[in-house]
């Protein structure tokens, strides 16, 4: 992930870069993701740099069969990191489905989310 992918973050919900950097990376290694997104808490405007990460990770529709698998994982290997990861995943046409539904999470994520990975 480049610098430039977060530097237009709000920085009072962005987590250290360093920490930011190895979830990403734990989630491209652990994953295959086409894209990956951050995006922040959207149930308030109390978050601060110790708040969790959220972190989208959207997949081609042909490893739907594995995302169980993969989530777990992940999962493990993000509990290394000194911060909570809220993950979600999905795959492509999911995301796409909804992603014009204001009630959606994808509707927000692609509106308000950076994103710092593609395939």
């Amino acid at each position: 992930m480049s610098p430039e992918a977060t530097e237009s973050f709000p920085p009072e919900w962005l987590p250290a870069p360093e920490l930011v950097e190895q979830a990403v990376q734990f989630a491209i290694q652990l994953t295959t993701p086409s894209r990956i997104y951050l995006y922040p808490a959207w149930d308030g405007d109390d978050a601060t740099c110790e708040s969790d990460l959220n972190m989208a990770i959207l997949m081609p529709s042909m490893l739907a069969a594995r995302m169980a698998e993969m989530r777990r994982a992940l999962k493990a290997q993000l509990e290394e990191l000194p911060m909570q990861v809220e993950v979600l995943m999905a795959t492509e046409e999911f995301a796409q489905q909804r992603f014009n539904h204001p009630g959606s999470v994808f509707y927000h994520l692609f509106r308000e989310g950076r994103m710092v990975y593609q395939q």
